[in-house]
């Protein structure tokens, strides 16, 4: 049973309406119990018609046709119908009313199905999307309903109510909150509803209404139907018609928590059979209701959080009000299958935080047991088998989106969970992108999660979690070494999956609440996340990662670690261990004499992952030495868990400096050095620093031999101190020694010396001249000239014990050298030296470089000396003079020369270029142009002495010159142009080229070139002589522009291929001036217009031509086409192939009365004669038809696996024609039990080595033959 626009869809207009005539008619006669003709019983006229129905509507996709869900699209609507991909607009503030819930699969006027506020009393006779005019007006009965009863309020949206996501508060007091929409979805039909609500009433006019609702005055052929939450929070189901009821109540307890309501409706012929889930976990389980009304299609309109009718008329707080939550509704129109249920389930557990269970009770009770969840394209994402015992409080991240196949079911949702926690009560643990656990998941600071809406198929990743439900006290039970002391016995597994390709969740953010454990919290200490990266649960063995708290508030027990890795198939759990030893610091110090006393403060940057607890001092200890002793002072820093470290200080001691004590010494001056040190009285430091500090100078560098030598008499002081070697903290220490220096008789010490011709003795500081020793012989002045060579002495007599002082020093005299000094010459070649008297030659200063002699040839100009060396200080003689030599010049005799057009004067060895002799006239150079004959000459001056040179030569300049006339061409590019050509040269014959025409020879100097194009041309002549001479000129085009561009075109004319061409002139302001003509140049072929058609394929010439008589020919060539030829062959079971050749590709197929594809393969739903046109891009077609019989799958109804040979295996009959055939076959509980092959010899009743008990078992069978088809139903084990 499907809406109206659905079968328009299916089945077109015309066919629509007969179908419903037929339907009013049989309807008719059901009622009245008539028989119908060709048929025995008017029942098996209506159950041909409705399986006729059935089977053509089975073929179509069935789809979400109603969503709503509280994230998004809350008074205001998406950016466009059918928005799927987007998660926007988001849900707006807390606490807004909702007036309209819209819906997401579309929301255009004409599909309008949001969920709207209570309308106006006055507006009940209004269409329903006249929103904010709304009203419910419906077909038939009274035109429209009319409830009677208060008027509901609106709903409340909530932001985090449902594992970070919002859900649509209704509030049960006085009226109630309500919202309604108009569904078209009305027949067979799924309702997923994500509810917490608190169950009351146990009829179907009085359980807390989640959808659909109960009426007051019921339409005639249309039920009502109601899901609500009946006395012991029931999921239940109520049907009331216009005269009865019906209720039936859930058997799970759902505890007022969070729950996925999933309800199924099916109908047959006066029947209905009924089915609902909770949790994933089957509860009313085909109800099978039959009565006349069973099957009839559901009323217009459905509610949201009360019934349209109102047993409390009065307003007070009716048990019928919602008094809970919903979150998210998906009505569904048709029926689906039990993969996709799963799948749409798993996309709300993930979603919400639901943990499912196929059997045995509620997953947030026993765990799950049995239910595997799967992401939008079908991939097992929660592996039940895999993950036990982890089976509890499942919760997840991640990103899906459901890919849309037409003709396949259309579940449509879309999923976006950056953070989660289980909604069960004893979930502890919070996973997020970011570290941030407190806003809900609509925050888009959150980090993204890496998978797109828009593949093909969509991308999904997934990162789930769930635990095995042991105890969180702490224990010391499964503990590796060395890190953890106690941990909680729960914990928990990891199972990701992602697509190829997207980048895996990684870096998560985990917040554990552990306010129901005993483990030891201390703040930001020791707790950690331990991780047992091989899988296997037990942490004794195998690779453990620690990752230790980034937070924990001891105050609430929660700890958090941040930017987490999971890799698929981890374990993980809590542990607290502190093994980490604190730290700090603490300096060396150095002291002088004395040990300084113990002091914990000097322990400092303590620190540690707990708390430091005390700071205590274990012993000093000497190691020995002097200057420093080194002492080691050990310190011990404890924390709060008995870990400590211990620093060593080092404690160096320094001795305090000696200096020694003052002293006097005395001597005299100029006394040897004396040692300073040992002249300090005592035992002094060695090693210590001398002052000077009277500043006499003496150089203190040697203590032990201090020069006084040159200080003066008097009394002088020297400090000595004693600095202690850094790093020593002691103070340095001083002491002082007096040296008295007494007068001693001082006499100079001349050095000797040597003088030319005579020496003047100069003034003496200290004592007097004497030619004796010991103040004899004679004594001498300063000033006295001495001339001879002499020793000579300085004398002082001494005094008192001081003894006499005398120094002495030779005097040597040498006499001063004599040299000649020639006049400067000047000399042509060469020149001869004379004798000298005093001196001899050479050729460098000073007697340098070589000697020479009276009667040497001077050959190049120089300067000469004469040179007489000198003795002792006497100086050395020199004179010096100049010898110029001059040469006789050269010039360059070229010979005479010829050149045809000039002549380059070519360098010069000797002399330069004039044009009149003696170096008159003008000068040239080298390189200069000579255009005209002429006399030259070389020429260069004389020197001094020396004459000028020169030798002329002549040169000879012969050439000639061209004359043209041009006669241009007569049309465009006829090639007929032509030069004339005068050549003034006797020279014959003449060797003329033309541009790169070959080289032509005339015997003449007057001849004509013709045949020439348009274009600019180089004539060059050679005469016979050699001489070139070159010119240009331009050949001028004639007349117009004839050279078009011809382009063929290929079309059909009756099917059949045909061509012509397309001209277009260059030059188009000729059109009508030119005629053409196809291969010929005939005058008696051309015609007006190029309107050439059906041209046989080849190569072809188009000519034009003007009426000036020019004419062009343009080439072009024709493609051979083939003729459209089509032949239809079955390769495959029940498919037709079109092999298709010739004509123009690409090909249009249109198979029977479809509409045209570019597949040329097509699959039948009947046996008969099937007729086939194909249409090429140029509209050529063909025809044909093939006729084939329809190979269809048989389904038997029972199989008896009893081994006697007869029916022991089930499956489809014809199955191995069907290359591509799934069967699927599930038990009651939709465990899938076998999964066949067309080539699988059937199931024979057992799984995994276990025989199955007799019962129904469904199956599911999808051909994949490009039909689209696939048959949903059940067979029967009999044993």
């Amino acid at each position: 049973m499907f809406p109206v626009y659905f079968l328009k869809e299916i089945l077109g207009k015309t066919y629509l309406l007969m179908l419903i005539s037929l339907l009013l008619i049989i309807r008719y006669l059901s009622k009245r119990k008539v028989f119908c003709s060709g048929f025995v019983h008017w029942r098996l006229c209506a159950t041909v018609l409705f399986y006729f129905l059935c089977f053509k509507v089975q073929l179509h996709a069935q789809q979400v046709d109603n969503w709503y869900s509280a994230d998004r699209a809350i008074n205001v609507p998406s950016t466009f119908p059918g928005a799927l991909s987007e998660f926007t607009p988001y849900a707006p503030a807390d606490g807004t009313p909702v007036n309209v819930w819209y819906e997401l699969v579309d929301y255009s006027l004409a599909f309008r199905q949001d969920a709207m506020e209570h309308p106006n009393p006055l507006n009940y006779d209004q269409p329903w999307e006249n929103y904010p005019n709304h009203g419910f007006e419906h077909p038939g009965g009274s035109g429209f309903l009319s409830p009677i009863g208060a008027i509901p309020g609106l709903p409340t949206l909530r932001r985090n109510i449902m594992n970070f996501n919002p859900a649509i508060e209704f509030d049960p007091s006085g009226p109630g909150d309500a919202l309604y929409f108009r569904s078209h979805a009305r027949n067979e039909s799924i309702v997923f509803i994500v509810f917490a609500a608190t169950g009351a009433g146990s009829t179907a006019e009085t359980q807390s209404l989640l959808f659909g609702g109960d009426i007051d005055n019921h339409l005639n052929n249309h039920t009502n139907l109601s899901l609500g939450i009946s006395n012991g929070n029931r999921f239940s189901i109520g049907r009331t018609w216009d005269t009865g009821t019906f209720f039936q109540s859930g058997g799970v307890d759902l505890l007022e928590r969070p729950t996925i309501g999933t309800f199924i409706r099916q109908t047959g012929l006066n029947q209905e059979t009924l089915n609902t889930r909770v949790n994933g976990l089957p509860d009313i389980f085909n109800l099978a209701r039959n009565h006349p009304t069973a099957d009839e299609g559901l009323f217009y309109y459905n509610r949201m959080g009360k019934h349209f009718n109102d047993t409390d008329g009065l307003g007070f707080t009716d048990p019928s009000n919602l008094d809970g939550h919903i979150a998210e509704v998906m009505l569904m129109d048709g029926i689906t299958d039990a993969n996709h249920i799963q799948r749409m389930e798993s996309y709300l557990a993930v979603k919400y935080g639901i943990t499912l269970n196929g059997a045995g009770g509620l997953g947030s009770v026993n765990g799950n047991t049995s239910y595997n969840y799967l992401a939008a394209d079908g991939t097992v994402i929660w592996d039940f088998d895999l993950a036990n015992p982890y089976n509890y409080d499942i919760a997840g991240i991640g990103k899906d989106r459901f890919y849309d196949v037409p003709g396949g079911n259309r579940l449509r949702y879309n999923l976006y969970q950056r953070i989660s926690k289980s909604v069960n009560t004893e979930a502890i643990v919070t996973m997020s992108t970011n570290t941030d656990f407190i806003t809900d998941n609509l925050d888009d600071t959150r980090t993204a999660i890496d998978a797109s809406p828009f593949t093909n198929p969509r991308e999904h990743n997934y990162l789930l979690w769930g635990n095995d439900h042991a105890s969180l006290s702490s224990t010391n039970v499964e503990l590796p070494l060395g890190t953890v002391t106690e941990r909680i016995s729960r914990e928990w597994k990891i199972q990701k999956t992602f697509s190829v390709g997207v980048t895996p969740i990684s870096g998560v953010n985990v917040s554990i609440e552990l306010s129901g454990s005993n483990i030891t919290i201390i703040p930001d200490c020791a707790l950690y996340l331990m991780i047992d990266t091989d899988g296997d649960g037990d942490f004794t063995t195998g690779p453990i990662t620690y990752i230790e708290a980034t937070v924990v508030d001891a105050l609430s027990r929660i700890a958090e670690f941040h930017n987490v890795d999971f890799e698929n198939g981890e374990v993980f759990t809590i542990g607290y261990g502190d093994f980490t030893p604190p730290s700090g610091s603490i300096d060396d110090v150095n002291v002088c004499d004395v040990v300084p006393p113990v002091n914990t403060a000097d322990v400092y940057n303590l620190d540690d992952n707990c708390a430091v607890d005390t700071v205590t001092h274990i012993v000093d200890f000497s190691l020995g030495g002097t200057n420093p002793e080194i002492i080691t002072r050990t310190y011990r820093i404890s924390d709060t868990s008995g870990n400590f470290t211990d620093l060593i200080q080092t404690i160096n001691v320094y001795t305090s400096p000696d200096a020694g004590g003052a002293n006097i010494v005395n001597i005299c001056v100029n006394d040897p050095p004396i040692n300073l040190f040992t002249s300090l009285s005592g035992t002094p430091d060695p090693g210590g620093n001398w002052v000077d500090s009277d500043g006499t100078g003496v150089d203190l560098m040697d203590p032990s031999n201090v020069d006084f030598m040159g200080i003066p008499a008097g009394m002088y002081n020297f400090t000595y101190t004693i600095t202690p070697i850094a790093p020593s903290p002691c103070l340095d220490d001083s002491a002082t020694v007096t040296v008295i220096i007494s007068q001693t008789p001082m006499a100079d010490a001349p050095a000797d010396v040597e003088s030319c011709d005579s020496y003047i003795l100069p003034p003496l500081a200290n004592g007097a001249y004497f030619d004796a020793p010991n103040g004899g012989g004679n004594a001498l002045s300063a000033g006295d000239n001495i001339t001879a060579t002499a020793t000579l002495y300085v004398f002082s007599p001494g005094t008192g014990s001081c003894p006499d002082t005398e120094n002495s020093f030779e005097v040597t005299i040498n006499s001063t050298p004599m040299a000649d000094a020639p006049a400067d010459v000047e000399s042509c070649d060469s020149y001869i030296l004379p004798p000298l008297a005093n001196g001899a030659y050479f050729d460098a200063p000073n007697g340098g470089g070589n000697a020479l002699s009276a009667g040497d040839n001077i050959a190049a100009t120089a300067t000469l000396y004469v040179f007489s060396p000198g003795t002792g200080s006497c100086p050395d003689t020199e004179n010096s003079f100049e010898v110029t030599i001059n040469s006789t010049p050269m010039a360059d005799a070229p010979a005479d020369v010829e050149s045809c057009d000039s002549y380059i004067l070519p360098p010069l060895a000797n002399g330069a270029y004039f044009d009149a002799p003696n170096g008159g006239g003008n000068a040239l150079s080298a390189g200069d142009n000579i255009a005209a004959t002429a006399t030259l000459y070389v020429f260069s001056p004389g020197t001094g002495s020396c004459p000028d040179t020169e030798n002329s030569f002549e040169v000879t300049i012969t050439g000639f010159d061209i004359s043209t006339n041009i006669q241009d061409e007569t049309c465009w590019e006829s090639g007929d142009g032509s030069v004339t050509i005068d050549a003034n040269t006797t020279g014959l014959p003449l060797t003329v080229q033309l541009n790169s025409i070959a080289p032509m020879v005339f015997p003449n100097n007057s001849f004509v070139i013709d045949n020439l194009s348009s274009g600019n041309y180089e004539l060059t002549i050679i005469d016979n002589s050699g001489c070139i001479s070159v010119t240009e000129f331009e050949i001028l085009p004639g007349g117009l522009n004839l050279e078009a561009s011809v382009e063929p075109m290929y079309f059909c004319v009756s099917s059949l291929p045909s061509n012509s061409i397309s001209v277009n002139l260059f030059d188009p302001s000729i059109v009508n001036d030119v005629l053409y003509a196809l291969d010929s140049t005939n005058p008696n072929d051309f015609v007006l217009s190029p309107d050439f058609e059906n041209i046989s394929a080849g190569n072809h010439s188009l000519s034009i031509m003007h009426n000036n008589g020019c004419i062009v020919e343009i080439p072009f060539s024709i493609e051979e086409i083939a003729t459209l030829n089509l032949s239809l062959t079955n390769d495959y079971v029940n498919q037709i192939t079109a092999n298709v050749s010739g004509g123009f590709p690409p090909y249009t197929f249109y198979f029977e009365n479809n509409n045209g594809s570019s597949s040329n393969t097509y699959t039948i739903t009947r046996s008969g004669t099937f007729g086939v046109t194909v249409i090429d891009s140029k509209g050529c077609e063909i025809s044909t038809t093939i006729a084939m019989n329809l190979v269809d799958i048989s389904i038997p109804n029972f199989f008896t696996p009893n081994r006697d040979g007869q029916n022991d295996f089930w499956k489809p009959k014809n199955m191995e024609l069907f290359p591509n055939i799934e069967t699927y076959i599930f038990d009651r509980y939709g465990r899938k039990i076998k999964l066949m092959g067309p080539l699988d010899k059937g199931w024979d009743g057992y799984y995994e080595s276990k025989a199955l008990p007799s019962g129904d078992y469904w199956y599911i069978v999808r051909l994949y033959d490009g039909s689209g088809r696939e048959f949903v139903g059940h067979f029967t084990l009999y044993r």
